[in-house]
């Protein structure tokens, strides 16, 4: 089987883009595992189910900022906020209430993430 990147006779390729996540790269143990060990580690009674739940909170925040163009890969500082922002809604929906303890828990799992 041949791959055509170009048509014969086109310029020369000068760039390839290439997905990390589950196309380099594959994470193990799976991201809801990691979530459900970062959030008994921080103290969190939850389970398997509370955390898939969460997490699907935080894929339509993810997929809500691509949907309406928001940038927030364009910097670290950026990226930071975005990611601060889904692991709140990912705490909250593991039924942290909003305040201090809310948003210390969603820096420490930005933290570990990062």
């Amino acid at each position: 089987m041949t791959l055509l990147l170009r048509p014969t006779g086109g310029p020369p390729l000068r760039t390839v883009f290439l997905d990390l996540g589950d196309t380099l790269m594959y994470i193990r143990p799976s991201v809801p595992e990691l979530y459900l060990s970062a959030a008994r580690d921080l103290g969190l009674d939850v389970d398997a189910t509370a955390v898939s739940h969460a997490l699907g909170t935080g894929e339509r925040h993810y997929q809500d900022a691509l949907r309406t163009g928001r940038t927030f890969e364009s910097s670290a500082t950026e990226a930071r906020a975005f990611w601060h922002e889904y692991h709140g809604l990912v705490v909250g929906d593991l039924g942290v209430q909003p305040g201090a303890r809310r948003d210390a828990l969603a820096q420490q799992l930005s933290e570990r993430f990062w």
